[in-house]
């Protein structure tokens, strides 16, 4: 771990997104859990957020106006940001059993990001309001070589751990029980309110063209 105040490449944010999608199948497996889809893709969206204070990144353009407000790589890629959103989560959730799965992949994608920072050049400032920068540089390149094939060998050792600890099958029929109880609620819910409102509207277009 080297200490340092200079600048360089960062992870981008598709493999930023890859590695929380690693990290989140990796803690599901720890923790007993098959690794949901749900779950999995709400750690790579997570992965995202800590970049919402780049101008640039995917996150910044949706919110332009926190980029200005916060420094590169400061508290939302730091110690207390990880605190904050764990008891801001804990908060949200509550006692709902339901809810504390997803809360548990979106702090883990969340983390997976700052850990990620942590490996490049660039380096993170893990211990804000502090100005050192955290960093353990074993990916040189924003978006090279080295990003793929740490991604790559980070993959699958979450799907060896998965297929290695969980009943695989087992996981699989689960997952298709709940696509299918997604469609039919789908079905049910919001395909009438779609034939309401088609309907509402043909009968507006009827009344303009009449």
């Amino acid at each position: 771990v080297q200490f340092q105040q200079g600048f360089g490449a960062g992870m981008n944010y598709k493999n930023h997104m890859v590695f929380g999608v690693a990290c989140g199948m990796g803690a599901a497996t720890y923790l007993g859990q098959a690794p949901h889809p749900l779950g999995v893709a709400v750690a790579a969206l997570a992965a995202l957020l800590p970049d919402v204070d780049t101008p640039s990144s995917v996150v910044g353009r949706w919110v332009p106006v926190l980029p200005r407000l916060l420094s590169h790589r400061g508290i939302t890629h730091s110690l207390l940001a990880l605190g904050l959103l764990a008891w801001g989560l804990s908060v949200a959730v509550g006692h709902c059993a339901d809810g504390r799965w997803l809360a548990v992949a979106a702090w883990v994608g969340y983390a997976s990001s700052i850990v990620g920072d942590m490996l490049t050049l660039d380096g993170v400032r893990l211990l804000w309001p502090l100005k050192l920068r955290v960093r353990v540089p074993i990916l040189w390149k924003s978006g090279g070589w080295q990003e793929s094939a740490f991604n790559t060998v980070a993959l699958g050792a979450a799907l060896y751990f998965w297929l290695d600890t969980r009943p695989i099958l087992a996981d699989l029929q689960a997952w298709i029980a709940d696509a299918i109880a997604a469609l039919g609620w789908v079905s049910h819910r919001l395909l009438p309110v779609a034939a309401q409102l088609m309907q509402k509207m043909g009968g507006y277009v009827i009344a303009r063209c009449g």
